[in-house]
């Protein structure tokens, strides 16, 4: 489930800068979870796909693209959670 919504019409903290994606939230809600990972956004994560499935990658990189992205995606999925989390104790 998209958090997003709930946070555009729910939920406001001035440190969103008006903005609501999991990027921009996360960080002031819970804090950076996503520091010391090689992929930090989804722009990266699409682009560096991209290449590999193009075949512009060895196979050694792509094998770390692999791991990268499984990391970045775990991260993602974990930071909703977070998210949820945060709203959850804000509304208790």
């Amino acid at each position: 489930m998209d958090l997003e919504p709930i946070l555009r019409n729910h939920y406001y903290d001035p440190g969103f800068g008006g903005k609501t994606s999991i990027k921009v939230t996360l960080p002031v809600m819970v804090g950076d979870r996503y520091a010391g990972l090689a992929i930090r956004n989804g722009g990266d994560a699409s682009a560096l796909f991209a290449r590999m499935a193009r075949g512009e990658r060895t196979d050694a990189e792509c094998r770390q693209i692999r791991d990268d992205l499984l990391a970045y995606c775990k991260q993602d999925t974990l930071a909703m959670v977070d998210v949820h989390h945060a709203l959850a104790k804000a509304a208790a």
